[in-house]
């Protein structure tokens, strides 16, 4: 049974290209790709992503923190 590939969104190394031809990068294996990187490592080395690194999770916003979205009628108060 082939092992599950690492998800490239959910790594430090994955980066959006914005080059239509290429739009996902790697930026530990130094590529750009048509696919997901780690489909491509996989293809090529018949082995998982070894330099996947999982991001940081990040905590839920609070009430009053920047990061809360707002929604339509909400107000901003000073």
């Amino acid at each position: 049974m082939p092992e599950a590939q690492p998800l490239c969104r959910a790594c430090v190394h994955h980066y959006i290209t914005h080059d239509p031809g290429f739009p996902y990068g790697c930026r530990a294996m130094r590529f750009k790709s048509r696919r997901m990187p780690s489909l491509e490592v996989a293809e090529a080395s018949g082995q998982p992503c070894l330099r996947f690194a999982p991001k940081p999770r990040q905590a839920p916003a609070t009430a009053g923190s920047p990061a809360q979205v707002l929604r339509r009628g909400d107000h901003i108060t000073p």
